[in-house]
C-alpha cells in the first residue's frame, strides 16, 4: 500500500472518520477502493493501518466535515 502522506490529504471526510474511529480495525472495502483510486495501487484485503499510520493520523487532526 502507498505512504499514507500520499493517500491521507485526498481522502473523503467519511472515510477519514472512520479511520479516527476505529484505527485498529481492517479497512473497509469501501476505503480499501477509495486509496486504490487516489494512488492507482491494489490494497489488499485484512489490510490495516501500522502503528506509524496511526500516528500520522493523530498529527493530521485537522477538522473533517
Amino acid at each position: 500500500m502507498a505512504e499514507i502522506n500520499e493517500w491521507w490529504p485526498k481522502l473523503s471526510a467519511e472515510s477519514k472518520n472512520a479511520l479516527v474511529e476505529r484505527p485498529g480495525e481492517v479497512l473497509s472495502l469501501e476505503i480499501r477502493e477509495e486509496i486504490r483510486a487516489i494512488t492507482g495501487e491494489f490494497v489488499p484485503a485484512q489490510t490495516m493501518l501500522s502503528d506509524d499510520d496511526i500516528e500520522f493520523i493523530k498529527t493530521q487532526r485537522e477538522a473533517v466535515d
